[in-house]
């Protein structure tokens, strides 16, 4: 039997699993001292990119969310590979999505979501300073990318018209960033 804090689990199984998720189901000794069952998602975890030009402008991706069956805005975000730093899936994402290469980058640290029940991590990041690249979006990407200045993404956090926590995290930090240099 292994420990969880200060839950016991006595077993885990896979209920499901993807190239992107797997679904396990634990069954536990709660910390009341019941048996009982807990599910959780492992989710693959990536990285979300801010990336901020000369103009102080953010670069919004638009696109068709599946799971949430809505149009989100976003910072530029994606996956990460097996074997690859969330440095180097950031790279990646902003060169496929954005056709993007920054010279800059700073990290943000991590935001995770909803850590009761799943296992997910996405590391944020600062880009700025770009070079222009072919954009190489997945089969199942539609994106239209828009630059919105700083306070205008600032705004859409704001008004409830970004939901994203990652984008949201990013776009607050990198304000709170850039009004510190101007004090």
């Amino acid at each position: 039997m292994k420990r969880k804090g200060p839950w016991k689990v006595m077993g885990t199984r896979v209920v499901y699993k993807n190239p992107w998720i797997a679904v396990h189901e634990d069954r536990v000794i709660q910390p009341d001292g019941k048996k009982s069952i807990y599910g959780t998602v492992d989710f693959k975890s990536g990285s979300t990119i801010v990336a901020l030009d000369k103009k102080g402008r953010v670069l919004l991706a638009y696109e068709y969310r599946y799971g949430g069956s809505r149009y989100s805005y976003e910072c530029v975000s994606g996956g990460r590979e097996k074997g690859e730093t969330f440095l180097a899936a950031a790279k990646r994402e902003l060169a496929e999505e954005a056709g993007l290469i920054a010279k800059y980058w700073k990290p943000f640290g991590c935001v995770e979501l909803p850590t009761s029940i799943m296992n997910f991590q996405e590391y944020l990041f600062l880009a700025r300073d770009f070079t222009k690249t072919k954009k190489s979006h997945e089969g199942t990407e539609v994106i239209r990318l828009r630059w919105v200045p700083l306070a205008k993404a600032y705004q859409m956090v704001c008004d409830g018209t970004i939901t994203h926590a990652g984008t949201i995290v990013l776009i607050l930090r990198v304000r709170e960033l850039l009004q510190k240099k101007v004090r």
